[in-house]
């Protein structure tokens, strides 16, 4: 071996070692990153749905909402807001860490039914107001259902990985 390659060399295995404890360190600050971003939007989504359960769960609020109630139509929106970002809360985390790539997979999955839920919260809405009945926001549930089991086993998942 010339001198040149093995300097080379010698300079390669130094870098390689240097580089194992940065990239674990790395690795470390994505999974806490990933650890308090997922807790958090685990929050938020829950807040979202729990708060379109109380605006379409009574009578009186369907009754509203049919008026064009200003504040139970901004209420909804925000919601809807919320669960229609959820995907691009989750992407916005950055790069997965090996430990959490589970609850990744299920936070986009989760993200999935919220999304649907919520299209389907904001067309049924429009079909309440022209008369067209609750059918639409009844059908809803289903997926907003979904994404909230899906958010349960993130949280399992994160409380595995911590």
């Amino acid at each position: 071996m010339t001198p040149r390659v093995a300097a080379v060399a010698a300079i390669v295995a130094v870098l390689a070692g240097c580089g194992s404890g940065s990239a674990k360190k790395h690795e470390d600050a994505a999974a806490a990153r990933w650890q308090t971003g997922l807790a958090q939007w685990d929050r938020t989504m829950t807040r979202a749905i729990d708060d379109l359960s109380v605006i379409l769960g009574g009578t009186s609020t369907l009754r509203a909402i049919q008026h064009g109630d200003a504040r139970l139509i901004a209420r909804l929106a925000a919601n809807e807001g919320t669960l229609f970002g959820c995907r691009r809360r989750v992407e916005g985390l950055g790069r997965v860490p090996s430990a959490l790539a589970q609850a990744h997979t299920d936070a986009l999955l989760a993200c999935k039914n919220l999304e649907l839920g919520a299209t389907l919260v904001r067309d049924g809405v429009r079909r309440l107001q022209i008369g067209l009945g609750s059918e639409v926001l009844t059908q809803s549930s289903e997926p907003l259902g979904s994404g909230q089991d899906v958010l349960m086993r993130v949280r399992v998942e994160l409380k595995q990985a911590g």
